[in-house]
């Protein structure tokens, strides 16, 4: 009975060393980071620029561009310029273009500019922008 309780122990500790080990490694291998570029200090309300977010492949793994997302969380409407997929290696950077649309709304307004892939946030920029 002794012996039995021994072995238990020893498995569910085997169990919990080996899930452990094995997401902290899935973990540093897929990873990628944004640089979002600079946004405008002003624009005329209606209006579109370009910005670009320069993606790079920090992690072990060959990362694939599906898994990036993107968010403006104030009144700036934000749309990716391309729509192709391509796989980054380790090590390898590709830039993005994307376009912010000011709100119809004039004056100060702050724009808050995300970037995700697979739910985890890997860049960001606020900036308050004059809209005229």
């Amino acid at each position: 009975m002794k012996n039995t309780k021994t072995i238990t122990k020893l498995l569910i500790a085997s169990v919990i060393f080996f899930t452990v080990i094995n997401t902290a490694s899935a973990g540093d291998d897929d990873k990628v980071k944004a640089m979002v570029g600079d946004l405008p200090s002003e624009m005329t309300a209606g209006s579109s620029v370009q910005f670009s977010v320069t993606l790079t492949n920090t992690g072990n793994n060959t990362w694939s561009s599906d898994k990036l997302s993107a968010k403006e969380t104030g009144p700036f409407d934000i749309t990716k310029s391309s729509v192709n997929v391509f796989n980054l290696e380790p090590g390898q950077s590709q830039t993005l273009n994307y376009t912010i649309t000011a709100p119809s709304k004039t004056g100060k307004q702050k724009c808050k500019v995300y970037f995700y892939t697979t739910g985890r946030k890997i860049g960001s920029k606020t900036k308050t922008i004059n809209v005229k």
